[in-house]
């Protein structure tokens, strides 16, 4: 147990005691698993006892945690004229390789690469420096049709960058569909998946990311192909089979998955109305991205940063105005007052009874909390008290850009 866990051990007790009571309605339960959901069309999706995850949910309200699409590192430019040529010999290696030579799958593979970093080179462009140059320049000087055009030529790139996206999925299903012995078929089934997801596709994602986990147990993409297994039982509102996949995930603590599996966790908690577990998992997730294996996965301090504030809103359900500065200071030592004006904050702008001064003033020392525990439990802060309606649903949590 790290020395943060213990920590919040010590201050859990006396915030819990001051808190409103933990009892809810069924209707405080339901209205606590309102998350955001998409329709998902009937063609691609998969089906059976153990993957049709959509029934017949409506969406309710959006919950907007941070998602797989938000740690994706987007590769630097290659040149145009680089990638062209690239394109060109391996489109000419295509249609010289025998069908029955095993390195034609490979040509595939390779082009579908190529593909998306041309896709990607389009997205840099549409919003890179120049084009954010130029459009600044032209709002500055008040030209609407300056600003027309350079808004115009963004979204000819966005539409060129979608049909390369296109052509990228179709390249790897090439290779599944032709060449299903292939001996890095894990590699292509991930890739595809991970395209069609980026491109808002989730529901024809799965089956390949689940044919991963099947067919090749020992890949090193199988913890990816898990939590996005998980997101897109998040999305569909099914949030116990989303913290089972997330839970399988952490049995590769060493995988970049991992962080967001942990963090995905808690929001299944919270969503469930399991508001001790959303903040036993936020803590976890905050050890976590402070060590050094989150230093290595690409969006540690990010995932630092939306736990700290996601802490803040499952914090309002279990803890006590009084004790949050304590609380705040612990996990963030040098935002703890932007994390406490948040939560106060809070509570004002829904009418809460609870003073906002109360999340801001240090508290006495008569409210030191003794060293008794090191989990948040409910047990010690039982009453016949409401709890209060606060925080609002999910969707007005606001989230800082990616």
């Amino acid at each position: 147990m790290t020395m943060l866990s213990r920590t919040l051990g010590f201050l859990v007790v006396a915030a819990l005691a001051a808190s409103p009571a933990f009892a809810q309605s069924k209707a405080d339960k339901k209205a606590g698993a309102d998350i955001k959901t998409y329709s998902l069309p009937d063609a691609g999706t998969p089906k059976g006892a153990t993957t049709d995850v959509l029934g017949d949910q409506k969406p309710k309200g959006p919950a907007k945690p941070m998602g797989v699409k938000a740690i994706v590192s987007r590769p630097e430019r290659m040149a145009d004229e680089k990638l062209e040529q690239a394109i060109a010999t391996l489109n000419q290696l295509i249609e010289t390789t025998d069908e029955e030579d095993p390195g034609k799958p490979e040509y595939y593979a390779r082009l579908a690469r190529l593909y998306w970093d041309k896709a990607e080179n389009f997205f840099n462009k549409a919003y890179g420096n120049e084009m954010f140059t130029r459009l600044k320049k032209a709002q500055d000087a008040g030209d609407d049709a300056a600003v027309a055009q350079v808004q115009t030529e963004q979204q000819e790139l966005l539409k060129q960058r979608t049909y390369w996206e296109e052509e990228t999925a179709n390249a790897y299903m090439m290779v599944v569909d032709r060449y299903p012995n292939y001996l890095n078929l894990d590699s292509v089934l991930y890739l595809l998946g991970f395209t069609l997801v980026q491109m808002d596709r989730q529901d024809q994602a799965f089956p390949y990311f689940a044919r991963v986990i099947r067919e090749a147990p020992n890949s090193k993409y199988v913890p990816d192909a898990l939590l996005n297994i998980g997101e897109f039982y998040f999305n569909s509102g099914r949030m116990d089979e989303a913290q089972k996949m997330y839970a399988e995930v952490e049995n590769f603590p060493m995988a970049s998955a991992y962080g967001l599996a942990i963090y995905k966790k808690g929001w299944c908690f919270y969503n469930m109305g399991q508001h001790e577990d959303a903040m036993n998992q936020f803590l976890k997730v905050i050890d976590y991205a402070k060590g050094d294996q989150a230093k290595s996965i690409g969006y540690g301090a990010q995932l630092l940063r939306e736990s700290q504030r996601d802490l803040v809103m499952v914090y309002s359900q279990v803890g006590s105005p009084e004790n949050a500065i304590k609380v705040f200071k612990a996990i963030a030592p040098t935002g703890y007052m932007d994390l406490a004006v948040r939560l106060a904050e809070g509570y004002a702008s829904q009418g809460s009874t609870t003073s906002p001064r109360n999340c801001t003033r240090r508290s006495s020392p008569s409210t030191r909390t003794p060293r008794t525990s090191t989990r948040w439990s409910s047990t010690s802060a039982r009453s016949s008290k409401t709890s209060t309606s606060w925080p609002p649903r999910p969707e007005s949590w606001k989230k800082p850009a990616a």
